[in-house]
């Protein structure tokens, strides 16, 4: 039988090598394969993965059979193929999904991987047996959360085959897409090695950029790699000269700019980290990414003006992103525009707003079918399924329509019927139903923390019945897809005017934002538990948004019952000469009252000053931080310094020294508003100081640089 077909086959060769080759081509399409039943954990990775795979993505591997005459060529829906075979490999990460493209940006701890088919090599042999193998290379290239290149990209390796005996054997496309799709699968199981490698060794990483480098010293990726894992690894000196490479060798790279403000505010250069992240931004203002660095910069700065300039041009690059407005809105309640808040939050919910019954439709096989129902939607509730064929929309047949005229067609009017045709596959009777059309919301994610933005406006103005319907409707809205900041916000918000702290503080006291946790803070206030109150607030940064003057006046004047009773201990102290009892108890309220008050406790500690110096002396404990921070500043590690002067402040609250410091220290940060307010406090500690006159001149001028951006 072997000798046979050998002996055919030479036939065909003898008469076809006169001939030019015949091409046969093999449109696979996608096929609903097994998917895998293993998963790989033998490492882990500890990050979240968000795997962008281009579902569409189509590969056309060729073999040419010259002896044969005979070019194959196999076009495969390797995209389909690699989405199928991925979750292979999802227990290898704290978190898996994948995603045709990223909409939003990544959560801090997460690696993006583009996915893709690089290299698909296959072999029909036509001999006894009949055999066809397929080699596919994967390539993975990674970014981090801000969409910074994390390493060259990688790659991995997977093979499949398939044999079958016989003179007459034959294979038909659904065979070689199962061949395909083996050797996509190895090669995904083998990709966690390389990625492992990729984010756990990245000296190799920098290494591996560098040779790449000598290859090609124009190549701007590989130095985005090398400065952005030495920028990791803290090798500061490394990253800025890569970052600058970048930009020397592309001016309009935004990602060296990006590079070099993470660099310099890592080193708390503020005034070279903003113009580095505003000449990215300028570049490119409809990047989500710069914006909300910047945005969040501005807001850090206290800048609101500057915020909403960047919010502004944002807007306008990316009108599709509908969730931009929320940085607008929660400006608008900072500044206590709160009509202002509720109107441009509105109209966004109005215009995500729909009306439908409630199931997302695609065109297959020349009619719609149904490919997921929402719960609790008139699609559910007539008993529409997933899989469910819709033959006709009021007796128009779903065949004679496009996918967009199928879905105006269910879309409509609020309240108004609609009767479908349905074919189900185990029902031959096609089946009649009749549904009301109700309201949804195309991003029902984004639609609720418009509400939640609309609720804190309406409880501002004194409107809580109105508030609490729209925070309640946000609250049902997210019920699916777990409560977003803006929202959950919302609601401790509620709870709070409600007076129901002991849900607020039960239900949020894992709750790692900083309104929140002022919020919880003033509700132990409330509680008269003080303790607890002072400690959750001293952790707070005051200028997350919408964290507003009223915020912290609901704090303070919580905790006044408590502040006013040991201010009369202190005075008493003073009052019988146990000035440093007096002081003790000034040091532990100073962090945790107005700007007033602590004002005046320094005009009161500045008079035992003046009696006498050494009442304010480092303690021993101080004394090695503020020597330490010395040592820090003269090898220009301020952040570091500033670190270690905030240590000495704990021990020495009202030792003007460490103020003077730190002001000098800001001042190389080049953070001027902190600069000033160190050395404002310590004047206020010594307002006799023979160069007094001196440091109020360095303040004006600090001013000065501030208000003209110098």
């Amino acid at each position: 039988m072997k000798f046979l077909r050998i002996l055919i086959f030479s036939l065909l060769v003898i008469y076809l090598s006169g001939c030019e080759p015949i091409r046969i081509t093999h449109n696979i399409e996608p096929l609903d394969l097994e998917p895998p039943k293993e998963t790989v954990t033998t490492k882990k990775i500890p990050y979240k993965a968000i795997f962008i795979v281009d579902d569409t993505k189509k590969y056309k591997a060729t073999h040419a059979d010259y002896a044969a005459g005979v070019i194959y060529d196999f076009v495969f829906p390797t995209g389909s193929f690699i989405k199928q075979a991925l979750p292979i490999i999802s227990t290898a990460f704290e978190k898996f999904t994948i995603e045709p493209s990223l909409s939003t940006i990544p959560d801090k701890n997460t690696i993006v991987i583009d996915t893709a088919v690089n290299f698909m090599d296959v072999k029909l042999d036509c001999c006894v047996p009949l055999v066809f193998n397929a080699k596919t290379t994967l390539r993975f290239k990674l970014y981090d959360d801000d969409l910074l290149v994390f390493s060259l990209p990688v790659y991995s390796e997977g093979k499949g085959s398939l044999s079958k005996p016989g003179l007459f054997a034959s294979m038909d496309d659904r065979e070689y897409a199962q061949v395909a799709y083996q050797s996509i699968k190895e090669a995904v199981k083998n990709s966690v090695d390389v990625i492992y490698e990729a984010i756990n060794n990245p000296k190799k990483v920098i290494s591996d950029a560098k040779q790449e480098i000598n290859k090609n010293p124009s190549n701007t990726f590989a130095y985005t790699v090398i400065a952005n894992r030495s920028l990791k690894l803290g090798d500061y000196a490394e990253a800025l000269a890569a970052a600058q490479m970048i930009t020397q060798l592309d001016p309009k790279d935004t990602d060296g700019y990006f590079l070099l403000y993470k660099i310099y505010k890592a080193q708390r250069k503020i005034k070279d980290a903003r113009e580095q992240l505003e000449q990215a931004f300028m570049l490119k203002p409809g990047n989500a990414t710069y914006f909300t660095h910047l945005y969040n910069f501005y807001i850090e700065q206290e800048k609101h003006d500057k915020a909403l300039n960047a919010v502004t041009r944002y807007m306008q690059a990316r009108p599709d992103d509908k969730y931009a407005v929320t940085y607008l809105g929660m400006l608008y309640l900072a500044s206590g525009k709160y009509d202002d808040a509720i109107s441009v939050s509105q109209k966004m919910i109005d215009s995500l707003k729909f009306y439908g019954i409630g199931a997302s439709i695609s065109k297959e096989k020349d009619f719609a079918v149904v490919k997921s129902v929402e719960k609790e939607g008139p699609a559910e509730k007539a008993g529409i399924k997933e899989g469910d064929m819709i033959l006709e929309i009021d007796g128009k047949s779903t065949e004679e329509l496009k996918i967009d005229e199928i879905i105006k067609k269910l879309r409509g009017t609020e309240g108004t019927n609609l009767t479908l045709t349905i074919k189900r596959k185990d029902n031959e009777e096609p089946i009649k139903l009749t549904l009301t059309r109700q309201r949804f919301y195309s991003q029902p994610h984004t639609v609720a923390s418009y509400m939640g933005i609309i609720g804190m406006a309406q409880i501002q103005k004194g409107n809580i019945n109105e508030a609490k319907a729209i925070i309640n409707e946000a609250l049902n809205i997210s019920k699916s897809m777990g409560l977003g900041t803006i929202p959950l916000k919302a609601y401790a918000t509620l709870l709070f005017v409600s007076k129901e702290y002991d849900k607020l503080i039960n239900d949020f006291s894992k709750i790692d934002i900083n309104y929140v946790k002022l919020i919880i803070a003033t509700a132990y206030a409330k509680k008269a538990d003080y303790n607890r109150a002072f400690k959750i607030f001293k952790e707070v940064n005051k200028k997350e948004l919408p964290i507003t003057t009223k915020n912290l006046k609901d704090f303070y004047e919580a905790t006044e019952p408590y502040i006013q009773e040991i201010e009369k201990q202190a005075i008493n102290y003073e009052r019988t000469g146990n000035i440093s009892k007096a002081l003790k108890i000034y040091g532990e309220i100073i962090d945790i009252v107005t700007e007033d008050k602590a004002s005046w406790i320094r005009n009161r500690v500045s008079r035992f000053i003046t009696l006498n110096p050494s009442i304010v002396e480092l303690t021993d404990t101080a004394r090695q931080y503020f020597l330490n921070s010395e040592v820090l500043f003269n090898t220009a590690k301020y952040e570091e310094a500033l670190q270690e002067l905030e240590k000495a402040r704990s021990h020495s609250p009202f030792n003007p020294q460490i103020y003077f410091n730190s002001a000098l220290v800001c001042e190389k940060m080049g953070d001027y508003n902190k600069a000033i307010k160190y050395m404002e406090i310590f004047l206020q500690l010594l307002p006799q100081h023979p160069q007094a006159q001196a440091i109020k001149d360095q303040i004006y001028k600090w001013k000065f640089v501030l208000e003209r951006e110098i």
